[in-house]
């Protein structure tokens, strides 16, 4: 699906996986947007601490199953900034 992402670079990974580091690591100058397991609440707590002013959950418009859905989150870069808790 790489052609339908107009550049956008996508990462996946397993809840252990994403980790202080990661998030460390992740440009301040870019928007980013998390999708998540609604009832990862640990996952949620991460993202909240080193983006505060993260939005969401939203939901998708198409009529999916609630329970097969992810949850998007999205942060929205702000100049002089730095992802740290």
């Amino acid at each position: 699906m790489a052609y339908l992402n107009g550049g956008v670079l996508i990462h996946t990974m397993s809840p252990p996986e994403f980790t202080d580091s990661y998030l460390q690591m992740l440009p301040v100058d870019h928007d980013h947007a998390f999708y998540i397991v609604p009832e990862d609440k640990a996952t949620l707590a991460r993202i909240q601490r080193y983006f505060p002013t993260v939005t969401g959950p939203l939901w998708s418009d198409y009529p999916l199953l609630r329970g097969r859905e992810f949850a998007l989150y999205h942060v929205t870069h702000t100049v002089g900034v730095m992802n740290e808790p």
